[in-house]
């Protein structure tokens, strides 16, 4: 409810109130939300890697970035905010409802918290690119076919929004270089085990298309729809290299 309190607000043109409103009810919900995925994450013998743990982890992260851009440029965050707080309700509510603890809490050692830290980060910088590359692709969408609404004329200008993007798809792939690193040093003899392979494999395949991407715009300057929308297939390979996976291990171990 206070996610969509802060949705509504910042989708009505409003005065100075109104957006302190929407301020504070954002660091309601990131509070609540925060509290709510250490609670299902940390199980006091481990951390739990689960599929909603996961998600609950990597959304609370995508709301700090969020939350803070909206504090430094809250302009160029509000159409963000506007898809992707309900959109983290939602999954938080799949998760109360459908998590009942994990068969995969991992007790935690050197490697597993730095793999994990940076693994985390690294979903969340790309997940928060993930939402730009889509909003980016229907605002191309809406202006080729003409169509102008009230959330249209939330969004900033394209240059700006798509420096934004480039911005977090350079360190997103700079934190996914490094969490592909850790695993292939602290787990090398685990990463070829059952589902692990297929894991492995997409996250490969998913960091080689981000390292195509930006090869292609830091050499030839590609950019607009094509590269908005290659980033968009780079994370649904990599969602599904985890949380497919994931899926599939815990529907063998049930």
């Amino acid at each position: 409810m206070v996610a969509l309190l802060l949705t509504f607000q910042l989708s009505r043109e409003t005065n100075r109130l109104g957006q302190v409103t929407a301020s504070l009810a954002g660091a309601i919900a990131f509070a609540c939300h925060l509290v709510y995925a250490v609670r299902v994450f940390w199980t006091g013998g481990g951390v739990d890697l689960a599929v909603f743990p996961i998600a609950a982890i990597v959304t609370v992260c995508v709301a700090l970035i969020v939350l803070v851009e909206q504090l430094l440029t809250p302009v160029r965050a509000k159409p963000v905010v506007i898809v992707l707080f309900p959109l983290i309700a939602l999954i938080l509510l799949s998760s109360g409802l459908f998590h009942r603890g994990s068969l995969h809490t991992s007790p935690l050692s050197v490697g597993l918290t730095v793999h994990v830290l940076v693994s985390l980060a690294a979903y969340s910088i790309l997940a928060y690119a993930a939402c730009q590359a889509a909003l980016l692709v229907w605002l191309d969408r809406a202006i080729k076919k003409h169509e102008f609404n009230a959330f249209l004329r939330t969004y900033p200008p394209l240059e700006s929004a798509e420096v934004t993007l480039f911005n977090a798809l350079w360190t997103g792939l700079f934190l996914l270089t490094v969490a592909n690193a850790t695993g292939f040093v602290f787990f090398w003899g685990k990463l070829f085990t059952h589902a692990s392979h297929l894991h492995v494999a997409l996250t490969i395949a998913a960091w080689m298309i981000y390292a195509f991407l930006m090869l292609g715009h830091h050499i030839r300057g590609w950019r607009g729809n094509f590269t908005t929308r290659l980033s968009l297939a780079a994370f649904v390979v990599l969602l599904i290299g985890y949380f497919g996976t994931r899926i599939v291990i815990d529907a063998f171990a049930a």
